[in-house]
């Protein structure tokens, strides 16, 4: 599929981990050549423990983009819908008003990265990093009792390698994601 900016999407099965076929996805320049900002290098796939075949692609008009096919072997699997971010989520991500601002910066970063968010109440807050298949890669703080305003952390990501990431801030109110570059 040719995204309106150009780039080509293409999406089937893959055995990436040796057992059994995963949801799989690549982004293309229209040279041909793999865009490696759509995941650490141009080609998501995600293994769900079954075999998994990938029938079809489209994109939604927020740009995000649906994977869908069959999860397990027929004529007993079950039906799959995979939803991935088309693009890198940069800056402040996308909120209920009522629900929690945050900001990572600067992006792309190279060992520090600022993350700042206000909170409405007092709330016991925990952020992960994840790696770009969604990958627990480490806590960057956990039950963190923080009152209510505005915080600053400045996170000291120094000894992960370069790539896409994303934070995953968890509170009371919710789940709330935001990707970041390491250079």
């Amino acid at each position: 599929m040719i995204q309106p900016d150009g780039k080509i999407l293409v999406a089937g099965s893959a055995n990436v981990d040796g057992n059994g076929s995963s949801f799989a996805m690549a982004r293309y320049f229209g040279n041909g050549s793999l865009d490696t900002l759509f995941s650490d290098d141009g080609i998501v796939a995600t293994p769900v423990g079954a075999t998994s075949t990938c029938t079809a692609l489209t994109i939604q008009s927020d740009g995000k983009v649906l994977l869908a096919g069959v999860a397990g072997v027929a004529p007993s699997g079950n039906f799959r819908v995979d939803r991935y971010m088309n693009d890198l989520e940069v800056g402040t991500v996308e909120t209920d008003p009522r629900a929690m601002v945050w900001v990572a910066y600067p992006n792309p970063f190279i060992n520090e990265a600022v993350l700042e968010f206000e909170l409405a109440s007092s709330e016991t807050i925990a952020c992960d990093l994840l790696d770009s298949q969604g990958r627990w890669i480490r806590t960057v703080f956990s039950n963190a009792i923080l009152s209510r305003g505005r915080h600053r952390e400045v996170l000291d990501l120094s000894s992960i390698a370069p790539g896409c990431y994303s934070l995953l801030l968890r509170s009371s109110e919710g789940n709330y994601g935001v990707r970041i570059v390491k250079q």
